[in-house]
């Protein structure tokens, strides 16, 4: 019988080895934690350098991440999660602090129900870690960009729904961009507006060109002229599953061109005016 179950958990470990960075066994009842050569080379350590018990597990353990580590292996030991799973950091050879990934199970039990064994696998994850954390900064750097421009930028989906827009939109607009996530133009603007900006839309997203369109928007104050630069937003296989734009205020600019233009017409025509009487 002890044969038996010591090829079957020779068996077990070589599937380990196989399909894993590393993995791990431990005894719940003595706190005895037997780890693979994998499991050691991921951090950096000798089998001389780590003691086979939990106590050397947890010392290496960032100490900001214990206490929801803890509750990840109690939800498991106790049943209220089927499998144990925890992201978290591990002190390697070196010094430094690497992301583990792991995952386990207990998998043997006393005649009571208790829980004796819990097995399970270790990943490193540092690179993940480490490209989500520069994918995280470049997103909340390019938030503060869109955040902090004079321009009003928004994105919608493929049916004209707003999936995000910025801070001036929401300053002008008295929107919110969770509040208006999911909804169309006919929900905040004018009908006839509404009416325009859709048909901008619908052109961008069934051509795929960018496109540079005098809009109207109405403010408090009355009626705003926006430049808007619209263009299609494409996914991993070229195909078009969202558009954006970026609109510029260009009411003043376009007051001082009328002016300008009333100003040419009434001097042309006193210059008429005085070619008459000469």
């Amino acid at each position: 019988m002890q044969r038996d179950l010591r090829d079957s958990d020779d068996g077990f470990r070589q599937i380990l080895e196989a399909v894993s960075d590393g993995w791990w066994q431990w005894d719940l009842v003595t706190g005895e934690l037997h780890v693979s050569d994998r499991w050691l080379i991921s951090w950096g350590y000798s089998r001389d350098e780590f003691q086979p018990h939990v106590s050397a597990w947890q010392a290496l353990v960032h100490p900001d991440d214990w206490e929801h580590l803890q509750k990840a292996l109690h939800d498991h030991v106790r049943g209220a999660a089927l499998v144990y799973e925890c992201e978290y950091r591990i002190r390697t050879k070196s010094g430094e602090w690497a992301w583990s990934l792991d995952r386990g199970k207990v998998v043997k039990f006393d005649a009571d129900g208790r829980p004796l064994m819990m097995v399970g696998t270790d990943t490193n994850i540092t690179d993940r870690k480490r490209a989500e954390f520069e994918l995280h900064e470049t997103e909340r750097r390019l938030q503060q960009i869109v955040d902090n421009t004079s321009a009003v930028i928004y994105v919608k989906d493929s049916r004209y729904r707003y999936l995000m827009i910025n801070r001036r939109f929401e300053e002008l607009f008295g929107v919110t961009n969770a509040g208006l996530r999911g909804r169309d133009d006919f929900m905040i603007f004018p009908p006839e507006a509404a009416a325009g900006f859709r048909r901008n839309d619908e052109r961008v997203l069934a051509t795929g060109e960018t496109m540079f369109v005098d809009e109207i928007a109405h403010h408090e104050d009355g009626p705003h002229t926006y430049i808007s630069v619209k263009f299609p937003l494409r996914d991993a296989h070229g195909r078009i599953h969202a558009m954006a734009g970026i609109s510029t205020d260009i009411t003043e600019r376009k007051r001082a061109e009328e002016a300008l233009a009333h100003y040419a017409e009434e001097l042309e025509r006193s210059n008429r005016d005085l070619r008459v009487f000469a």
